[in-house]
């Protein structure tokens, strides 16, 4: 697809034929030469600063020059054997003729034909990058300019400023902050403003700053400020252990338990979501250089590292850590020990139960009153002969104990005090 038109040319046969033409995507914004009579030379500029080569090559005449920042989209020459008026400059032989651009073009360059006078001319007229590419910027013709590399960043902010285009993505590193920033303002959820969202409270230190070291969304898709461009911290990964009271998880002896590798470069993967259950600070390596951002320890599960997952908001996440696993043969032990030991205290309760009931029979007697806490037969006691009191081999004296005397009352058999004997 041909990207440039060329108008008819004005003049006569003579002179050597040539062709100038601006860089891709530029335009001419201004013309001068020499003429009095005849045009003796025509001059073009491009919008880029770049100087053509001329048509003709007499500078008698007089000097002149035009220009227009926005393009020259046509203009009016008088021609017969040579070129004898260029707009308002040379003399009034030959002929009127317009030159004239197709509409959205504009003159990028000339071709024709000079040697001391300037015998033909004829303009090239093509796209101005920097107003049609504003608004086309997915054009083959917009892709194409610069080799290849599309049209230049100020043309290329314009564009996405309007639109964050394909072109804007793929070239994000070329864009102004302020062009990206008013468009995520807009845009938040765009993984393109990944790079702009807050951090999550578990993200600490120094590395909240530094987006794309946590976040992989904003790594891989989003735009990365200037300021963070940087490379990400090295930091220490450690592992912890955990061990298990009834069924829950407990952190036991953190100090003593992680294992720490050497340092390592951190990349977004590396930052994970801590358990729901856990907070940041009980993550923390104690044993960790203080001069080195605080990075949320991850607690793996005790038998491999954590598994890495991938939330919706881009950033990334562990599952809860897996508590180590218990040996089966282990319990089934405490089971059969446990078993063992009901058993025996079982057949204890047995015998002290049958054992109490027994015990008064071998003693030769049945107790009168009941036994507290042991329900008593209702069958008929068994028949012993009661011992009458006072017990055998123990008399009763009818004289007071030694060291009393019974006052009032005279003992029988015994002397009174105070009165002869019978």
């Amino acid at each position: 697809m041909a990207y440039t038109d060329d108008t008819p040319s004005f003049g006569g046969e003579g002179g050597g034929n040539a062709r100038f033409q601006c860089p891709e995507g530029t335009i001419i914004t201004k013309f001068d030469g020499y003429a009095d009579g005849i045009v003796q030379t025509i001059c073009g500029t491009c919008s880029d600063g770049t100087r053509l080569q001329c048509i003709g090559g007499g500078k008698n005449g007089n000097s002149f020059n035009f220009s227009d920042v926005n393009g020259i989209r046509d203009l009016k020459v008088r021609s017969g054997r040579y070129i004898d008026k260029f707009k308002d400059w040379g003399g009034n032989g030959g002929a009127e003729r317009d030159v004239v651009c197709p509409e959205n073009k504009f003159m990028v360059g000339y071709f024709g034909a000079g040697g001391r006078y300037v015998d033909r001319f004829g303009a090239i007229c093509g796209y101005n990058a920097d107003k049609y590419c504003v608004n086309n910027l997915e054009t083959d013709y917009c892709k194409k300019l610069n080799g290849g590399k599309g049209p230049s960043k100020l043309i290329l902010n314009r564009a996405c400023a309007l639109n964050m285009s394909d072109s804007c993505r793929v070239r994000k590193n070329e864009l102004d902050e302020t062009v990206v920033s008013n468009y995520c303002r807009s845009n938040p959820n765009d993984p393109f403003c990944a790079c702009y969202r807050d951090a999550p409270d578990y993200i600490e230190g120094n590395v909240r700053a530094l987006v794309s070291c946590w976040n992989q969304q904003c790594a891989a898709e989003g735009y990365v400020p200037p300021n963070m461009r940087v490379p990400c911290p090295p930091v220490k990964i450690c592992t912890q252990k955990f061990g298990t009271t009834g069924d829950k998880n407990m952190l036991t002896q953190n100090a003593y338990l992680q294992v720490c590798k050497d340092d390592v470069t951190l990349k977004p993967a590396d930052v994970v979501k801590p358990a729901e259950e856990s907070k940041p600070s009980d993550f923390i390596d104690p044993n960790s250089d203080t001069t080195k951002p605080n990075i949320p320890y991850v607690p793996p599960d005790t038998v491999g590292t954590p598994k890495v997952n991938i939330n919706p908001d881009g950033s990334v996440g562990i599952g809860t850590p897996k508590p180590a696993e218990k040996s089966s043969t282990s319990n089934s032990t405490y089971y059969y020990l446990a078993a063992f030991v009901a058993l025996i205290m079982f057949c204890l309760g047995i015998y002290a139960f049958s054992g109490s009931n027994k015990m008064p029979m071998m003693q030769g007697y049945m107790p009168s009153y009941p036994q507290p806490g042991y329900p008593q037969p209702s069958y008929p006691q068994p028949s012993y002969p009661q011992p009458s009191y006072p017990q055998q081999g123990y008399p009763q004296p009818s004289y007071p104990q030694q060291g009393y005397t019974q006052q009032g009352y005279p003992q029988q058999g015994y002397p009174q005090p105070g009165y002869p004997p019978r």
